[in-house]
């Protein structure tokens, strides 16, 4: 049998975890849930762990960029307004030399 991607993992146990949470009357005594949850959280745990070593690999510059993209994804109407305005022209630089008085 192969291995399963980690969020396969993390998503399978929460299901697990919620559905017997629900069907037993002292969820906190039950020692077999007290595992399951243990095992989430360190599942959770490696996968934080995981992200923020990338994170840190990335460097300053790449850390700019992904902050831009999740702003940019967290406020969709943001990104459409920049994309429906025209794009702003620089100023005309003065090409003539001053004129002598």
């Amino acid at each position: 049998m192969a291995k399963t991607a980690r969020q396969d993992d993390e998503t399978r146990l929460t299901a697990r975890l919620r559905e017997r949470t629900a069907t037993k009357d002292a969820p906190e005594t039950d020692p077999a849930l007290r595992s399951l949850r243990k095992r989430l959280k360190r599942i959770q745990r490696k996968r934080r762990r995981l992200e923020l070593r990338k994170r840190h690999a990335m460097g300053k510059k790449a850390k700019a960029e992904t902050k831009a993209e999740t702003k940019a994804e967290a406020k969709p109407e943001a990104k459409k307004a920049a994309a429906e305005a025209p794009e702003a022209k620089p100023p005309k630089a003065k090409t003539e030399a001053p004129a002598d008085v």
